[in-house]
C-alpha cells in the first residue's frame, strides 16, 4: 500500500504493507464503523459514543440489502477500515449485476 503525507506532498510517498483480515461486516459493528468514521474526522477521538436512532436504521437497512455488502478490516481484532460494495442491475454486460 502507498501511502502520501497528508499535506499531499508526492515527494514524502513510502510504502507500507499493513498485515489485516478482512471479513464481512455484521450488524453489531455499527459502533465499530462509526469509530472508525470519527477517527477521520478527528484522529485524536477514539471515544465511543451511541448511534443515533437514524444510524441505527441505515445500518439495519445496510445489512439487509442483498445488493450492498461491508466490509471491515481488522487489526489484532480491531476494527482499522471500512469498504462498501453495491451490485446494480445494468443493461450492459449481458444484464448482469456489476458495481456501480
Amino acid at each position: 500500500m502507498a501511502m502520501v503525507a497528508q499535506d499531499g506532498h508526492a515527494d514524502q510517498v513510502m510504502d507500507a504493507v499493513v498485515p489485516c483480515t478482512v471479513r464481512t461486516a455484521r450488524p453489531e459493528d455499527l459502533s465499530a464503523v462509526l469509530r472508525i468514521y470519527a477517527a477521520e474526522q478527528d484522529p485524536e477521538d477514539g471515544s465511543p459514543r451511541v448511534a443515533s436512532d437514524l444510524e441505527q436504521r441505515t445500518w439495519a437497512r445496510m445489512m439487509r440489502s442483498d445488493d450492498l455488502t461491508v466490509y471491515l478490516a481488522e487489526d489484532d481484532d480491531q476494527v482499522v477500515g471500512t469498504a462498501t460494495l453495491m451490485t446494480m442491475p445494468n443493461l450492459t454486460y449481458g444484464c448482469a449485476d456489476v458495481p456501480p
